[in-house]
């Protein structure tokens, strides 16, 4: 008998925002009805993303994953069910430094950073007004660089190559991790942090994790690392071309309602 005959249990590990919701808040409910049916199974969903506590709970309540969720990126474990946190990897305090570098560099980034439980908006800009998650746009505006522990920050601009620019000039290797969360938004997290790693930090928190399939699923240059800690790295077509040429199968899109298929295998 072989590994896939053994296993009865399967683990899907989802990106959010491109993966499973396409235009900001939208999921197919083909795609909601084939998650609830996959549960019913007796198999784990939990939700992988950028996405901070508050712009990931409503997404959670609609899909009902079962698992806890990978937050920030990776720097958070959090189990929604329980209400409970269960890893939390903050920023080094030098990102204050960081943060009034980006400020001075170009005025046209915008800047938001994040605890746990309140996003903050430093500087807005068109892009991000139009494009960015509600609860990132409606984060308390301050002057003010927040003086208690930071775990993300969330940049934007309309222009990528000066996205690229800044993180040359301003964000040591050393301390951050910083990476496209798509074309025109940028995140930072603790040098520390990736999905892939905190994929192996929620195994460890669920019991048996040895004997489940792992089915990974994402979009963005921010998933990549989740492929190195799956057994299956799946990716919709609408998808980055670095990300697509990292795929063990390509699906449709979410718009398509692309995780139906990846809930039925």
């Amino acid at each position: 008998m072989n590994r896939t005959e053994q296993l009865k249990r399967s683990l899907v590990i989802s990106d959010i925002d491109g993966t499973l919701t396409y235009g900001g808040e939208l999921i197919r409910e083909e795609v909601i009805d084939a998650a609830g049916t996959y549960m019913k199974q007796g198999n784990l969903l939990a939700l992988c993303t950028g996405r901070t506590l508050s712009g990931a709970r409503e997404i959670h309540h609609r899909i009902a994953s079962n698992a806890p969720s990978i937050l920030f990126g990776g720097a958070v474990i959090y189990d929604f069910l329980s209400r409970k946190l269960l890893f939390k990897e903050v920023l080094d305090p030098a990102i204050g430094q960081v943060i009034q570098q980006i400020l001075e560099f170009d005025s046209e980034i915008s800047v938001a950073v994040s605890t746990l439980e309140t996003n903050y908006v430093l500087r807005t800009n068109s892009l991000f007004t139009k494009k960015a998650l509600k609860g990132d746009r409606n984060g308390v505006v301050t002057d003010t660089i927040p003086a208690e522990p930071l775990i993300k920050v969330l940049l934007s601009s309309s222009r990528p190559e000066v996205l690229e620019q800044m993180k040359r000039q301003c964000i040591p290797p050393g301390l951050f991790h910083a990476e496209f969360a798509s074309r025109h938004f940028f995140e930072i997290v603790s040098a520390s942090v990736s999905k892939g790693k905190a994929i192996r930090r929620l195994l460890s928190l669920i019991p048996d994790s040895s004997e489940l399939h792992l089915i990974g699923a994402g979009d963005a240059p921010t998933d990549l690392s989740m492929k190195e800690s799956v057994d299956l790295f799946c990716v919709p077509r609408t998808a980055r071309e670095e990300v697509l040429a990292s795929a063990d199968t390509i699906i449709p899109s979410a718009e398509e309602g692309g995780m139906v298929t990846v809930f039925q295998r």
